[in-house]
């Protein structure tokens, strides 16, 4: 909502460069569940969304939940598929919101 009023504010070519620049950067949610579905034990959905951290958290817990059938691991899929969706949408917004910005800091400037 946010994005929506910041995006009032700028001109026509302005609105055009963030929306090009927003194409480039956004990520898809269909290549996230993707990944999360086939290589999700190995966090590379959570590496593809640039969340380093919790890729990793996901391979350990992974191994851990191998000496335990499993079972943690599982819990954490059903978790991730839930908020995936949620997670790509906070990406996209946050970068949008930061392409403004500096559309904006570039209109200042001159």
């Amino acid at each position: 909502m946010q994005n929506v009023i910041l995006k009032k504010e700028l001109s026509m070519d302005e609105l055009v460069i963030v929306s090009s620049e927003m194409e480039r950067a956004k990520k898809s949610k269909a290549l996230a569940y993707v990944l999360l579905i086939f290589l999700g034990t190995l966090g590379v959905h959570r590496f593809y969304l640039g969340h380093i951290g919790m890729g990793i958290l996901n391979i350990v817990v992974f191994v851990f939940s191998l000496l335990l059938l499993g079972l943690p691991y599982m819990i954490l899929w059903v978790i991730e598929l839930i908020l995936l969706s949620g997670a790509v949408d906070k990406i996209n917004t946050r970068k949008e919101m930061e392409l403004i910005h500096n559309v904006k800091m570039l209109r200042n400037r001159y």
